[in-house]
Formats: C-alpha cells, structure tokens, sequence
C-alpha cells in the first residue's frame, strides 16, 4: 500500500507539465473480475497461489483486457473492447462497445458517464451479454512524446445475463447478475 501511494504522490506531481492537447485516441489497461466488473491493473500471468507458492490449477490464469476509444468531439467518444481470460478450466473471449460523455468537454481533468455493452463467449459455448454503466474522474498525469497519462478511478454498475449452453432442455436456466465496482486503480493514455 505504501509503494501505491508514494507511485501515486510521484506521478500526480507531474501534473504541473501537463497540458490540454488535441487527443483523439485513448486506450485503457485495466484488469477485470469473474462477474465482467473492473477491479484493478493487474495482468496476471501467474501460474502459482500466492499465499503457499505452489501451482494450483483451479486459480491458474492469463488475464488481458484492453480498451480502445476515438474521440469525435471533446464531448463524445466511441470505442471498442477486447478481453481474453485463459484459466485451466477454459478460455472466454469478450467483444464490446463502449461509449463516453465528458461532462467537461475535454478528454483530460474532467468527470465522465460511460456505456458498455459486452458479449463474453467462453470455450464451453456459454454467452454471458453485460451492459454496464461507468462514472469515473479523468486526472492528468502527465505527458511524455505526445502520450498523455490520466489516472481515472471509476465506479461500474453491470447487468450480466448468462446464457448457458446445456443440452438438457429440463435443467436450461439463464443466470442474471448484478455487480458494482470500484475501479481505483486504472489508467488511461490519451494520444
């Protein structure tokens, strides 16, 4: 916790050779649970429990999420999602649309609502469709070589319909899911 919060105190003091430019193109890198909820940056390629080091199969994963947006105006951005979750018992691929309002009207230092709507297929043939909504913060970072780093903590409420994939008509049931999240440690690169 203390590395987290002296990382943050280190990049927020950049913010002073920040500045607004004409960003078009914003990609997010953010980690995500089993409910298709946000949670952290985490791109877990473990292959070992954390807590006795040895493998455990059943939480071996290899987890990538990633999220592309285009601005259309200062106001408006419209984007696409792309996750990939490979664990031992299956992969799931998802495919999404994401569209952003900032409240503002500039992509960086501004409050923004988002939409997300989500199919997850996973090898076993079962489809799960999320739509979410999002309230997050966009802060300036900084700038490097034209990218412009935002720290944007959020929080996300998402509907989760499963439609499961089983061949016995007399046990077919569709499993619906309500989760919220807080997103507090995400990241988005504007360029």
């Amino acid at each position: 916790m203390k590395k987290l919060l002296v990382a943050l105190v280190a990049l927020s003091s950049l913010t002073a050779f920040a500045h607004e430019g004409d960003h078009k193109h914003m990609i997010r890198f953010t980690d995500f649970n089993g409910s298709n909820g946000f949670d952290s940056f985490n791109l877990d390629f473990s292959k070992t429990d954390g807590d006795s080091n040895t493998e455990d199969s059943e939480t071996s994963s290899n987890n990538f999420n990633i999220n592309y947006a285009y601005a259309i105006n200062n106001m408006w951005q419209v984007g696409g999602t792309y996750r990939n979750e490979t664990t031992t018992s299956g992969d799931a691929v998802t495919i999404g649309l994401s569209g952003y309002y900032n409240l503002d009207k500039k992509l960086v230092d501004t409050c923004y609502v988002g939409l997300h709507y989500d199919v997850m297929t996973a090898s076993n043939d079962d489809k799960t469709t999320s739509i979410g909504v999002e309230y997050g913060h966009r802060f300036s970072v900084g700038e490097w070589m034209g990218l412009h780093l935002t720290y944007s903590p959020s929080i996300n409420i998402t509907q989760s319909t499963k439609v499961l994939d089983n061949d016995s008509a007399a046990t077919y049931e569709d499993e619906v899911s309500t989760s919220l999240a807080w997103n507090f440690v995400k990241f988005d690169v504007l360029f």
